[in-house]
């Protein structure tokens, strides 16, 4: 996943701040569907970062 694939959330935030915030609204069920299921391949793809 790269910055082009979700999006910018907060102009000017770095990548983990980024991350940090799409995280949460994944976890609050406030994520788009689109973006919802980028996450979700994206943590199925990569078990480490799952775990994180």
């Amino acid at each position: 996943m790269n910055d082009d694939d979700l999006g910018h959330e907060h102009e000017g935030a770095t990548p983990q701040e980024e991350a940090i915030s799409m995280l949460g609204a994944f976890v609050d069920g406030e994520l788009p569907p689109g973006d919802r299921a980028a996450l979700e391949a994206r943590l199925a793809a990569d078990p480490q970062a799952a775990a994180r």
